[in-house]
């Protein structure tokens, strides 16, 4: 159950990245326009969080779970349109002004879509999520952890082996 309203915090806050980024090389004024809202909206989350209900008890978490594949999801779309519209306007452009007479629209659309994506896929390989010495950290405390949680079924079977065989128990000075 969502409290604090956490989850229609985030799908406001996706909504309008994914809307400035496909559609906001046809109007850049709406990056003025989305910062503007951004800071009303803090603005407005501070005095609710601060008068009108209870503050949120802080939870670890170490993903933005969904969200991250949707917003990825919005960055992949957005290559699309935005690379269409680029092509698409440029070929417009070429035609009307009778500066570029053979440029295809489709072939500016396909290099556009492919350089796109090349750069994307090398800047995710570079700056990756985690950082590997974070990963191991992170490998290393579940190792931690399988192995704690065997250990401690160990002990407990041995323990519960001992309480259930009550004659072997008195051979032990301790049990006396």
């Amino acid at each position: 159950m969502d409290i604090y309203g956490t989850v229609d915090n985030y799908m406001e806050l996706i909504m309008q990245f994914n809307v400035l980024i496909m559609l906001g090389i046809d109007f850049p004024l709406a990056f003025l326009l989305g910062f503007i809202w951004d800071i009303a909206d803090l603005r407005s989350e501070k005095s609710n969080l601060m008068k009108t209900i209870q503050r949120p008890v802080p939870c670890t978490v170490t993903s933005i779970g969904i969200f991250n594949d949707i917003l990825e999801l919005g960055v992949y779309i957005s290559i699309l349109f935005n690379s269409a519209v680029v092509s698409f306007q440029f070929h417009a452009l070429s035609i009307t002004h009778g500066k570029i007479e053979n440029v295809d629209g489709f072939f500016l659309f396909l290099i556009l879509i492919v350089t796109n994506f090349v750069l994307t896929f090398v800047l995710s390989e570079v700056f990756v999520d985690i950082p590997d010495r974070l990963r191991e950290i992170f490998l290393r405390q579940k190792y931690l952890m399988k192995s704690t949680i065997e250990i401690y079924k160990k002990v407990k079977e041995t323990k519960e082996e001992l309480e259930s065989n009550p004659i072997e128990m008195d051979e032990f000075e301790i049990y006396e």
